[in-house]
């Protein structure tokens, strides 16, 4: 029996996804990035569905649960973990609340 060769699948960078959500997650940029045309669009003509798609995306990016359009998890960096500290664990720097950050958490397992 043939077996085809394993086609070796490219994720996207998370820190590109972060950038372009962070940037112009707005006008859907990231979700043309990763794959997800239609999505990308409906955002570009609602301006990030209303801020609140946008903001779903950006918590989803965050939280290492944005997925590209075959359903795979960007590829993180050392740079995402330095970032999801510096966003979530980092309390004295940025006087975020311990809760507020393990609620983005749930949420972004919930997603």
């Amino acid at each position: 029996d043939y077996v085809a060769p394993e086609v070796p699948v490219e994720t996207k960078d998370w820190m590109t996804t972060f950038l372009l959500c962070l940037f112009l997650g707005g006008l859907g940029v990231h979700r043309y990035y990763v794959g997800k045309i239609g999505t990308g669009i409906l955002y570009t003509l609602t301006a990030g569905l209303f801020g609140i798609g946008y903001l779903v995306d950006f918590i989803k990016i965050l939280c290492g649960k944005f997925t590209d359009k075959d359903g795979k998890r960007n590829k993180e960096s050392k740079m995402s973990q330095v970032c999801i500290a510096v966003f979530c664990r980092n309390d004295m720097l940025f006087s975020v609340d311990r809760q507020i950050c393990a609620s983005l958490k749930d949420i972004g397992r919930e997603l």
